[in-house]
This record gives structure tokens, sequence and C-alpha cells, in this order.
């Protein structure tokens, strides 16, 4: 019937409209900014990723124009900024260009892949902005540098100011900014010099948010080149977390806050940063004892409601005239306690942890051999081996407290990592303290495999205790050396011992007759001689009553004999014979 849609008709419609009624909306996730990352896309209430298969310029041109953010400046696949998790929502997507929505582009439909997330696609597009701070003592200071889409450029110092250094460093996680110096301050830089002014109020989150004013006909050089220093801030001496003398970290160096114009507002925004609640109190006078270290100027003229330091109408900090008598203090209501000592793997989730505890190798013997790890971005992730060389092999053994590189071996020598790929193109010198301090290609944008994994063999391993089989202490050595001594000692009074009873064993008598002491027994003193009839026979001539005889041997009479009176020629030689003997045991 005229006017009337067929049935067919109706049923396309009604599944276009199921299709695309959860597929609202899409995002780029992990590339730094807005317009640039890991697809994304809602389906469902749900969100999932898109697989890397057939994925081209074509498509990216699609999201990037979704998103308002240019044209598409490449298309890495292979989780170049991640894997994602969930639903891979679509697979072998195949756009036109002219598509209004990546889901209109022809797939395979809706929760149909069989990709994992190791092949989840990625977007940087030319809206994307992304800041950098190089040449500094670290990530949170030196010469300003911006991307733009895929192209680095710095920034002329004459249309740079605090605010947008202040929202540079927020978006750094950096802390606030102290101060802008220009003139080449961090060195010259190199390629383009952005042509753009950007009018940030210094409250933003992402410098993407800020606007921008072109500057075409500007005469910036290189010499010219903007620099940001940036600080951090953290409470020291107090009972808990969120309290405490008010310390700022300034090129790396600890220091504290002058109390002169430290107030309450103030410090209840810090309170705030923390987590900490609100400002119970804002005490001076080194409240919380005397700091070491510069000590700075507070200039934040903050209303008390930001959420940040850095949003307050920030002015440069500077050098103070105040001592550490005077150093800044606050008492916030949270109640957070002190942290303890946190584990390894736990500890890049902190704020407070330092860049050696957010890099780790793993994978070998010991904390000082196997690939390498750093966290970034709130995973944990390796280095692509391009330009991996010993220089940058020993700034990471020395961050780590192992010692210098012995080598710098690549192609994942200690198997494949997983998660991104986070840092490409190191390029240290070897005197850097913190690998994080080395240029470097931005982080987060390799395209390298885990097949090019970079590892490190560090010279100073940790060892364990040593053993006895392991070394000689001194104890051990006295020990023997007295251990011999007293051999010694035995062996020469058991020689000694030996020599004395020889010597009585083979000793002669004065009266010349040797004696057998080999076998003697021990006379009693009860044992008297007695005749056949039961008297006591006579004593002989030489005998001693009663005396023991120890070394005498003992005169047999033949049995059935005469009695001692009876021989007188027998008797007589047993008595000379016992005469010699006697004469013998007396001497």
């Amino acid at each position: 019937m005229k006017g009337h849609l067929s049935t067919p008709m109706l049923w396309f419609l009604l599944l276009s409209f199921q299709d695309t009624a959860g597929a609202d909306e899409l995002r780029l996730v992990d590339g730094g900014s807005p317009c640039a990352g890991r697809v994304e896309v809602k389906h469902q209430d749900q969100w999932g990723t898109v697989c890397d298969d057939s994925w081209d310029m074509a498509d990216a041109g699609v999201v990037c124009k979704q998103l308002g953010c240019g044209v598409a400046v490449s298309a890495p696949g292979l989780a170049p900024f991640g894997p994602g998790s969930g639903k891979i929502w679509l697979d072998e997507v195949a756009c036109r260009g002219t598509e209004s929505a990546l889901w209109h582009c022809w797939n395979d439909g809706w929760d149909k892949s069989d990709c994992n997330h190791a092949e989840d696609a990625g977007v940087t597009c030319s809206g994307h902005i992304k800041p950098q701070l190089v040449g500094g003592d670290g990530a949170c200071s030196g010469r300003a540098e911006i991307k733009l889409g895929n192209t680095w450029t710095t920034v002329c110092d004459a249309h740079f100011d605090l605010q947008v250094a202040n929202v540079i460093c927020n978006e750094l996680q950096c802390g606030i900014a102290v101060s802008t110096p220009g003139g080449g301050h961090f060195g010259e830089g190199q390629g383009l010099i952005l042509t753009e002014e950007f009018r940030c109020v210094g409250n933003e989150s992402l410098l993407f948010s800020c606007p921008r004013i072109s500057k075409v006909n500007q005469t910036c050089s290189h010499t010219n080149d903007a620099g940001v220093i940036c600080s951090r801030f953290r409470l020291v001496n107090g009972s808990t977390a969120c309290s405490g003398r008010v310390e700022i970290q300034v090129l790396g160096a600890w220091g504290t806050l002058c109390d002169s114009r430290w107030d309450l507002p103030d410090a209840n925004v810090l309170c705030r940063q923390l987590d900490c609640g609100f400002a119970v109190s804002a005490p001076g006078g080194g409240y919380f004892g005397k700091g070491t270290g510069s000590v700075w100027t507070d200039t934040f003229h903050c209303k008390g409601t930001e959420t940040h330091l850095g949003h307050c109408s920030v002015t440069a900090l500077g050098a103070s005239q105040c001592s550490h008598d005077n150093d800044a203090s606050v008492v916030c209501s949270g109640k957070k306690p002190k942290p303890t000592q946190t584990l390894f793997a736990e500890c890049p989730n902190s704020p407070s942890c330092t860049d050696q505890e957010k890099l780790r190798i793993v994978g070998g013997e010991d904390r000082c051999l196997g690939r390498v790890e750093v966290w970034y971005r709130g995973s944990w992730g390796t280095v692509c081996d391009d330009s991996w060389d010993m220089a940058d092999a020993n700034v990471l053994c020395k961050q780590l407290g192992c010692g210098s590189a012995l080598s710098a071996p690549d192609k994942a020598a200690f198997g494949e990592g997983t998660g991104p790929i986070w840092v490409e193109t190191l390029n240290c010198r070897g005197t850097e303290s913190s690998l994080w301090d080395c240029p470097a290609k931005p982080w987060g944008e390799s395209n390298c495999g885990h097949k090019e994994d970079a590892a490190v063999n560090c010279s100073a391993p940790p060892r364990r205790p040593p053993t006895d089989s392991g070394r000689v202490t001194v104890p051990v050595v006295i020990c023997i050396i007295l251990g011999a001594l007293l051999c010694l000692v035995l062996i020469i009074l058991g020689a000694q011992v030996r020599s004395a009873r020889a010597q009585l064993r083979e000793g002669v008598s004065p009266g010349g007759s040797q004696l057998d002491y080999d076998n003697v027994e021990e006379p009693a003193f009860n044992n008297v001689p007695q005749t056949p009839d039961s008297r006591d026979a006579p004593a002989l001539p030489g005998d001693v009553p009663g005396a023991v005889y120890d070394d005498a041997r003992e005169v047999s009479v033949p049995e059935g004999g005469p009695g001692l009176g009876q021989n007188d020629e027998k008797g007589t030689g047993a008595s000379d014979r016992d005469a010699q003997t006697g004469g013998s045991l007396h001497s």
C-alpha cells in the first residue's frame, strides 16, 4: 500500500536501530590526550576495544573526525597504547572515510571477533596535544616541548606564562609550577617552534583543554625556548600522613615553605590535594620541627575551595629570607596512618613513590639481572631495545643500586614481557641519575613488539649471606690456629708419657738386676704364704712384712716339692735370687 513501509524494511530499520542505539560513545584511552590512544567503543553500556585486523588510516580518520580531533596521523596496531579489557566489540573494520561514526563502517558485527587484547587498535590524531619537559634534572623540569599530532615543537618564551606551565606540571603529575625560565635556559631545542599561544586559566587538567590563538608572525628562535620548573609537596614529621611540616620539591631537592604568607585557605587546598580532608590548622614557627634545604616563599593566594594548589592564583615561588624557625605546617582533618614499608609491586600506586620504585628487573636470577620494566600510567610495561646500549643500562643499574652494567642484552633475552612497551629509543649519556632523565621517544608511543624487550646484566647483584664454604672468617681462622696448637701440645705430652713409660720398662736398678714389668700382679696385703698345715710360712730373707711389691715376680715352688727349710741348696738359691730382687726394690 502506498505510504506504508514493507515488513522487510521495518525489520532492517529495527535491526539498524538496535545496532546503533547502544554504540553512541567513542573514546581514545591512555594516549596522553583525548586525541590519541587505544580505540574504545561503548556498546550495550559496556566499553570494549576494536581489533587491528584490517585497521588502516581510513578507519583512524573516521575516529579522529568523530572525536573532533582533526585528521589521522597514524593508525598503529598491536596494542601500542597498552591492552584493553572487556569485550572486543568490532573486528575487520573497513571504512571508506566518509562515515560519521566508526560503527557505521563495514565490520564483522558486534562481538564477533576472534582477536585478543594484544591486537587492540590505536589512533593518533592531528589534534593530539601532549607536553614534556626536556633537559632538566628529571621529568618535572626542563625545556617545554609540545606534541601536536606526531610532531614535537618548542615554545616561544614570549607566549608562555605561569598558568600554562601550571597546566603542564599538573598534566605531568609534577605538582605546580615554580617558575618559567626562558632564553633557552635548559638548552636550545631543534625542529619547529609552536606558532600558537595557549590561553590557560591554570586549573585545566590537560593542555589540550586550553584555548589557542595563532601566532604565525612570531619571530622567535630556539634561543627563546621556554622552560618550566615544577614542584611536588609532602607533609613531614607529623603523627599521621595528614599532618606535618610542609615541604616542596624543586629541581629534585626538598625544601620548606616560609610561614609568612601561609594561611588556612592555602592549607585547606593542600589537605584536599593530598586526600586528607580539610585543614584544621596551619601552624607556623617550625611547629613540626626544623627542615633542611631551601626555604621558599609562599605566593599561592588560594581561596580555599580549589582542589589543587596549582589551581590557585599562583605567582612564582622564590628564595626566602626566612629561616627554618619559620617553617610552615598543616594539620588536616584526615586520619590516614603513616605509610609503612610498601611492597615493591604495590608502591607505584602511591604518589610518594620514587623513580627507583617505578623501575624493576625481572626474569633473571636476581633483581639485578633480567628484563627491564617500568611503571607508567598505572601499569608495568617494558622498554624497547631500539638504541638500547651500555649507557642506558649503566644509568638503570646505578639507579637500582646494582653497580655498573656488564651487558645490555636485547631481543627479549630474558623472555617476552606483557602489557605496554612504554619506552623506545632511549638516549642516555650514562651520567644521569634516573632513567626518567634520559632523552627518549615520547613514552607510550612505541611501535616495537615484545620480541624487542630490552634487558640488563648489572655487576652487583644482591649476595646471599656467606656460608662456611664460601669464605673463612677471622674467628674460624683463630679457632683453627688454637686447635692446631692444642693438638701439638697433646702430641708432645703423649710422646713424653710414652718415653717415660719406656724408660720405666727398660730401666736398670742400681744393683744391676733387670725387672720384668709386663707380667706383674698386684699382691694383696693379706695374702701371706702358708705351709701345708695352714701355718704362716716364715718370711723370706729380705722380705718386709706388709710391703706391696708392685714390680716383683712371684717365685714358684715345684708342685709336691719340699718346703723351704727342707732343702738347703734350693732354699739358698731362692734366697739368693730374692735377696737380689729385694735389693733392687729397696735401693
